[in-house]
């Protein structure tokens, strides 16, 4: 499933809300739905930022402790026609010509230029099969005071269910189930947390069971919910009073 929208789409979600599916569908059980993401204007995501664990820096090179990533680009567009002015070759530590080939055995190109790395930053090491591969070495004295970026994944599998969901609600109003398809509070903030930063505005046109609010509040965002069923009175009000009081859940 894609998504329309022209250049403002940016990317079509995949969140599994059950675990194991529904029992109840005819054929396939489905355990998913798909969040479409929009933007009114060019923005960027903003992702996980962590500290590098020096465990990744398993080897020792001139003395210092460092980790290696091949210079020949592998996964999408690693072919030589994908990038063809960076199929070229450089020499080896026999001063042989060696050329960048694709996972695939194809002619392939460069990960990044290795003319702008210097020698000691260039490590030479033989694979499986005996071919001697160019890597680019990564120091960690030299990033550790950095942050390591973790992209945000299209499939989101660890951030809450149905379930979970259904539970919050029940713990809100004494066992009550109020609303039949909350969402859950832990997918709503990785969704706010991702696309928005504190003070900003959040609005959600179908409020619902108020979980977007809730979690917008506990996240210092500014937000606007519109409902126009009855369960604003019975569902959303009183749940919006008890996290303004500090109520952990809800």
């Amino acid at each position: 499933m894609g998504g329309g929208g022209g250049d403002n789409f940016v990317a079509n979600l995949i969140w599994q809300k059950k675990k194991g599916g529904s029992q109840d569908s005819e054929n396939f059980a489905k355990e998913h739905e798909y969040i479409l993401c929009y933007q009114k204007e060019k923005f960027t995501i903003i992702d996980t930022e962590i500290d590098h664990d020096i465990q990744d820096f398993n080897k020792t090179i001139n003395g210092k402790q460092a980790k290696i990533l091949k210079l020949e680009k592998w996964g999408n567009h690693s072919l030589r026609t994908d990038r063809p002015t960076l199929y070229y070759a450089i020499k080896d530590p026999s001063g042989n010509d060696f050329y960048p080939i694709a996972p695939n055995g194809e002619e392939g190109c460069w990960r990044k230029k290795p003319e702008n790395l210097d020698s000691e930053h260039i490590f030479w090491q033989e694979n499986s099969k005996g071919r001697l591969i160019p890597y680019e070495v990564i120091y960690y004295d030299e990033i550790k005071n950095a942050k390591k970026v973790i992209k945000t994944r299209t499939i989101f599998t660890e951030y809450g269910t149905t379930t979970e969901a259904t539970k919050e609600i029940l713990a809100l109003f004494n066992g009550t189930k109020l609303f039949d398809t909350p969402k859950p509070e832990a997918l709503l903030q990785r969704i706010l947390e991702i696309s928005t930063q504190e003070n900003d505005l959040v609005c959600d046109f179908f409020a619902g069971s108020g979980t977007t609010c809730a979690v917008a509040h506990k996240l210092k965002r500014k937000y606007i919910g519109i409902e126009m069923g009855e369960h604003f009175e019975r569902v959303i009000l009183p749940r919006l009073k008890k996290v303004i009081g500090g109520f952990k859940s809800g």
